[in-house]
């Protein structure tokens, strides 16, 4: 599938991807309260820890709904609408919970912080889909026994975030293409579904956040996704 990301109606396919996450995270927590219902190993927090999680999924679908309904146009005012400051390091720690369920435990994807907050004038809906798409890429194309490493540190004027995994990696004459909308490496086309919209989605909302995304990878070890966020407001140049 190609998808023409200067036509700004193209976003639509973005958004209606990103869809997955949070609806994988409602499936996934109900499945793990289910269980453990039927085990009889449901303790109160665990309940309420769940539907916390089943519930906020649901507040970023609804809010993806309204952008579908809308068009594209809200992504395209994400660096210039005003916005609360949103703390990037709780974002991480909050995707990873959520993908709990979708990684086959707690332990899976390790969120290390080189500080205690690092807080922006962030979309956080934005910045959930940016994370929703790495941790999901990480998950899929990872033996189910690898940890996914993420890091959030400050450099200067920008926040950094890398997502690492140790999967399949990707070979050096495909990683010029990977944030092509609609391109799948050979070798990770054979191990997951999908349909290339993931990290061209993941490009797309960190430029709109006037940040850069970059990848580093090495076939057969892994690959490291990392994205830069301006915390001044001013752009940040970068691919």
């Amino acid at each position: 599938m190609t998808i023409d990301l200067q036509n700004p109606n193209q976003q639509w396919s973005m958004l209606i991807h990103d869809l997955r996450n949070p609806l994988a995270t409602v499936h996934g927590y109900a499945q793990l309260l289910r269980r453990q219902a039927a085990n009889e190993r449901m303790q109160p927090r665990d309940m309420e820890q769940g539907l916390g999680y089943i519930q906020e999924a649901a507040a970023r679908i609804e809010c993806l709904l309204d952008q579908l309904s809308a068009g594209p146009e809200p992504l395209s005012r994400v660096a210039t609408d005003p916005i609360a400051p949103t703390d990037l390091i709780e974002v991480a720690r909050h995707m990873a919970a959520q993908s709990q369920p979708v990684s086959g435990g707690p332990e899976r994807i390790v969120v290390l912080p080189a500080l205690q907050q690092l807080s922006g004038n962030w979309d956080r809906v934005a910045l959930e889909r940016i994370l929703g798409n790495l941790l999901d890429n990480a998950l899929k194309y990872s033996p189910a026994d690898r940890s996914v490493l993420v890091t959030v540190r400050r450099s200067g004027g920008v926040a950094v975030v890398s997502v690492a995994d140790q999967g399949v990696g990707i070979a050096p004459d495909d990683l010029p293409y990977v944030f092509d909308p609609g391109y799948r490496a050979p070798n990770a086309a054979g191990l997951a579904a999908g349909k290339g919209i993931g990290l061209a989605a993941v490009r797309t909302i960190v430029h709109a956040l006037c940040g850069s995304v970059s990848i580093d990878s090495q076939e057969g070890t892994g690959t490291t996704v990392s994205f830069s966020l301006p915390l001044d407001g001013e752009r940040h140049s970068g691919s």
